[in-house]
């Protein structure tokens, strides 16, 4: 028999642990992103559709709703559209540039799969007003050592270049139209499309090119191979860009945590320089992911340059190593004398431990099963006016 308080495919309720988890997960992130200066701000999870759009995702995968006025809503599939529309209305007096933080529920229509639900959690940042290059590297090294913060030791961090790949796209394809079909068979990794479509359109020297660009990866060495590729002076200025990126990050210590992989373009079109996704072992699908968006902001009136990346909270969860649980004793009081139950209670709370107080009249052996059963290690048994542990 169907049970009728199912909740919907792709949503998920959180349960005691694991929420627990999760909220320390997102407060040790967020507590590292205050550590660069970011201040937390936070969207609505509804906006109106008009304002979602503008993020060029598929709009099957948008949840969308019509309001009582007849207008179209959507819940936020990302939040660095939200993020751009409320820069662009209420913080365009702000000097820039200005580094913003977030965490919230994002939600997309997609088929649900292990690691990939309706509803998730994301944290993550933006660096708005600068088009730097040092710009990027803070938000590439912000989000490697995020991960190595999460307690995920094996991760890889690959890293694309839209003036690269898409660059080269529109040197080849004759309309935009054309680009934008290539794009997306380029993210769904089908090389059999993209190469039957670059047969019917490009020249087929430039087509060979492209599907050797597509599909390298490695690391700096690549940068040399695929220099000659093309002479665009914004390909050339890409390719000088992450020969410098490399060295830094290299020299950071980050050297074996990254490679480079033309391939990435994220899904959201509103990418415009360099982009990186973040994999760890034990899931198939990227843990985080961001990059550079120099015309998002101006589509809400605003022209400023930005760079940010989002975690996925519930990625990070299944894929992070199973952490020692780091908490104070767990504590455990029973007894029927609740003056000294509750103060003691708080006496123990005061010392940072977590405290629990027994409300079922358990026996010695019924606290001693519970105990066992919750991984508690101290008792306290509060009785007229005798306490022991």
């Amino acid at each position: 028999m169907k049970n009728k308080w199912n909740i919907p495919p792709g949503m998920k309720d959180v349960l005691p642990g694991e929420a627990r988890k999760r909220r320390r997960l997102i407060n040790e992130l967020m507590d590292n992103f205050t550590s660069y200066g970011y201040e937390e701000v936070g969207t609505s999870s509804l906006e109106y559709y008009d304002v979602v759009e503008r993020d060029g995702m598929d709009s099957s995968e948008v949840f969308k709703l019509i309001d009582r006025e007849g207008q179209i809503l959507a819940l936020r599939p990302d939040v660095t559209t939200p993020i751009a529309r409320m820069v662009a209305s209420r913080l365009r007096d702000r000097r820039l540039p200005f580094r913003l933080s977030y965490t919230g529920s994002t939600f997309r229509y997609e088929a649900v799969q292990v690691g990939r639900q309706r509803e998730f959690t994301q944290v993550g940042v933006e660096l708005i007003g600068s088009d730097d290059l040092m710009a990027d590297l803070e938000i590439l090294l912000l989000a490697m050592e995020s991960v190595e913060k999460t307690g995920i030791k094996e991760f890889k961090i690959g890293i694309g270049e839209i003036n690269i790949t898409q660059g080269f796209l529109r040197e080849m394809l004759p309309d935009e139209d054309l680009v934008v079909e290539a794009r997306v068979l380029v993210i769904q990794k089908n090389f059999v499309g993209l190469e039957a479509l670059l047969k019917k359109h490009a020249d087929p020297q430039k087509a060979r090119v492209f599907m050797q660009l597509v599909r390298k990866n490695g690391g700096e060495e690549i940068l040399d191979e695929i220099k000659g590729y093309s002479d665009g002076i914004e390909y050339q200025a890409a390719i000088a860009g992450l020969k410098e990126l490399a060295k830094v990050v290299r020299e950071y210590g980050y050297g074996d945590k990254f490679f480079f992989d033309f391939s990435i373009l994220r899904s959201f079109s509103y990418y415009t320089g360099i982009v990186f996704e973040g994999y760890a072992e034990g899931i198939g699908h990227p843990i985080c992911g961001g990059g550079r968006y120099d015309g998002l902001l101006g589509m809400f009136g605003f022209e400023a340059p930005a760079v940010g990346f989002a975690m996925g909270v519930e990625r990070v969860m299944i894929a992070r190593e199973e952490v020692e649980e780091k908490d104070k004793k767990d504590v455990l009081i029973l007894g029927d004398d609740y003056a000294q139950i509750v103060k003691k209670a708080r006496e123990l709370r005061d010392e940072g431990m977590r405290v629990e107080i027994d409300l079922t009249s358990a026996d010695l052996a019924e606290a001693a099963a519970y105990m066992e059963e919750k991984g508690i290690e101290r008792l306290f048994v509060m009785e007229n006016d005798d306490d022991g542990e």
